[in-house]
């Protein structure tokens, strides 16, 4: 039997940590691409109106938040009497980036918006269109070249926001539904068996020290799901969250199912699904699309 059974209920809400920051996902885009839109347009005066092209190069034209980032471009650039185009690759590749900028300026775009994929890549690429007189305003992700402006999400904030919201989700779930419960760090490695009983195992001093050291970081139990669950979900930028329930303890194992708490599974499901509901009834209320 293991030392910790833990079942990792995947709170996979649709949408991303931008929206941990209590606003819309679209609405954020949208907006950040009317500010930038806003801020290219400045370059170029009054009189210039609708014959002033102003490029928007995004990482790639499928992801649904560039596809937002272009909508929110177009609007304002009707409000502004200009002309967004839509220069993005197909897929996120620099090439294809660098080409899209080079194909701006041989366009006569005035001003340059971009996503860049990365730091350096379309770095001399920015800056031959900077010499031919184009201006460069960042949405998202900045290239290692000054540039007029910069717009972009806080993501670390944003994440800090939306874990907040989960933990305080359902630790609400928890204390509704009657389970107890405590909020703590989980360790995840490629194997937990090694706490059951570890003066059997032949590194057992290497164990006891390891262990030692977990309970001093603030360790409450260890798992094996966590680890691939957070990368899941981070990689499909959605808010993710772990439910474990302790079937042991560390110091007391036992293999007798009789020292197991009845309906351990069960809680887990009942706090994940309700802390799930309570994040969807928040969503909603702050106006977030699902």
């Amino acid at each position: 039997m293991k030392k910790m059974l833990a079942l990792a209920c995947s709170l996979g809400l649709a949408a991303s940590l931008m929206t941990g920051c209590g606003s819309k996902t679209e609405d954020v885009a949208a907006s950040t691409a009317a500010s930038a839109a806003t801020e290219a347009a400045k370059t170029e005066t009054p009189a210039a109106g609708s014959g002033t092209m102003i490029a928007l190069i995004t990482m790639d034209s499928i992801d649904q938040h560039w596809v937002t980032l272009n909508e929110g471009a177009q609007k304002a650039a009707g409000e502004l009497g200009v002309t967004v185009q839509f220069m993005a690759p197909n897929t996120k590749d620099d090439a294809q980036q660098i080409e899209c900028v080079n194909n701006a300026v041989s366009a006569g775009a005035k001003a340059i918006i971009v996503a860049a994929n990365g730091p350096d890549a379309i770095s001399s690429a920015l800056k031959e269109a900077q010499s031919s007189g184009v201006k460069i305003v960042y949405v998202d992700s900045p290239a290692n070249v000054d540039a007029e402006a910069t717009f972009s999400t806080d993501n670390k904030a944003a994440g800090k926001t939306a874990g907040e919201e989960m933990l305080k989700a359902l630790e609400a779930a928890a204390v509704k539904l009657g389970h107890p419960y405590n909020v703590g760090v989980t360790i995840t490695k490629d194997s937990y068996y090694t706490e059951a009983e570890p003066e059997t195992k032949p590194v057992y001093e290497e164990l006891k020290y390891k262990w030692e050291s977990y309970i001093k970081g603030g360790a409450t139990n260890t798992s094996m799901e966590s680890a691939v669950l957070f990368l899941v979900g981070a990689s499909l930028g959605i808010r993710t969250a772990s439910v474990m329930i302790s079937a042991t303890d560390f110091g007391q194992y036992s293999n007798d199912a009789k020292d197991y708490p009845s309906g351990w599974e069960q809680r887990a499901i009942e706090v994940g699904i309700e802390g799930m509901r309570r994040m969807i009834r928040k969503d909603k209320a702050d106006g977030m699309s699902m």
